[in-house]
């Protein structure tokens, strides 16, 4: 990881997404990539990780730019592991393996695993000085990478623009 501060969500499938985030003729199958080109991470939630296969993990793989990173909740099947390989960073919540395991940390907290940081914000809490609490939150952990994630669905993309851009002004 070449940088501190990443902005991610959980999930990049959102039905509230679609004609505001997502053009509204993007084919489904096109949302990973699009979401890939706008933001560095995302968090794979544990119930997309049960309905994936191998294949179906390696062309998420194939949808995403080197240095994209996957952030999982509980803990992947052996072969959607290995197919997302080095783009793989940490797990959260309970589970087993051998990826640094985070807890989801309260709203604006932050928790700790193997040089890597997680926060987390709701949508409606996601203003500039709360964001601004949380990059300072997160820089100031000691990990190599931080992790602000954006809750929620109706105007998270914007949430995530504005989180990116506090910390690019703080320097992340």
């Amino acid at each position: 990881m070449a940088r501190f501060g990443y902005v991610a969500t959980r999930g990049w499938d959102h039905a509230a997404w679609s004609g505001g985030f997502y053009p509204e003729d993007l084919p489904a199958e096109w949302r990973l990539t699009y979401y890939a080109n706008e933001f560095p991470a995302v968090v794979v939630p544990a119930a997309a990780w049960a309905e994936a296969s191998a294949e179906q993990a390696r062309q998420w793989y194939a949808d995403t730019p080197e240095g994209f990173g996957f952030l999982v909740e509980g803990t992947p099947p052996a072969g959607v592991e290995a197919a997302l390989a080095e783009r793989l960073v940490a797990a959260i919540g309970p589970g087993e393996g051998t990826l640094p395991r985070l807890a989801w940390p309260e709203n604006g907290e932050v928790a700790t695993a193997g040089g890597i940081a997680l926060s987390r914000v709701t949508v409606e809490a996601a203003t500039p000085p709360a964001l601004r609490v949380a990059w300072e939150a997160l820089s100031g952990s000691g990990a190599a990478a931080g992790f602000l994630v954006i809750e929620g669905e109706a105007g998270v993309p914007e949430a995530l623009e504005r989180a990116r851009t506090v910390a690019e002004l703080m320097g992340l």
